[in-house]
């Protein structure tokens, strides 16, 4: 893009695309320490919020193929994170639960996230902050994202 006096501002959706590259980044390497990628990450912070969920509900949450959340959720059932637990009303559907080991890893993960979202969001006032997520949540709903009570949790 040029820069200069005449020049347009730059696209909104860009501006939205290079934050959330940048937070992914960071938070990337925030929690390289662990063993975790932000997806993983967000699974347990999930599961941890909402409870057990089936690999498609997680799937439609992230807006990832099922077969890569299989393949996450395997990933953290071999690291001992998770559990794949039988539905009782259908014992077809395999539900997933935080183990007490995930419930610990997620700990420490919620940590450095937190510090991390601190650091960024510290640069808005609290008026500000509330005027921003509600715009977020707004955007969501009309770019058919989870309805924002949904997303209003911890993940």
């Amino acid at each position: 893009m040029s820069s200069g006096p005449d020049a347009p501002p730059p696209r909104t959706l860009y501006l939205l695309r290079r934050l959330q590259v940048s937070a992914y980044l960071q938070m990337e390497a925030a929690l390289k320490p662990f063993g975790a990628t932000p997806t993983q990450y967000m699974v347990l912070s999930s599961l941890a919020a909402r409870g057990l969920s089936s690999s498609a509900q997680l799937s439609r949450r992230f807006s990832v193929r099922p077969q890569s959340m299989i393949k996450l959720i395997l990933g953290l059932e071999s690291a001992g994170h998770v559990e794949r637990l039988a539905r009782q009303d259908d014992r077809r559907v395999l539900e997933i639960s935080l183990t007490r080991k995930g419930r610990g890893m997620l700990a420490r993960c919620d940590t450095v996230v937190d510090d991390l979202e601190k650091h960024m969001l510290d640069a808005l006032s609290e008026q500000e902050l509330a005027s921003f997520r509600s715009v977020i949540f707004k955007l969501l709903d009309r770019t058919g994202g989870e309805a924002s009570a949904a997303l209003d949790k911890p993940v």
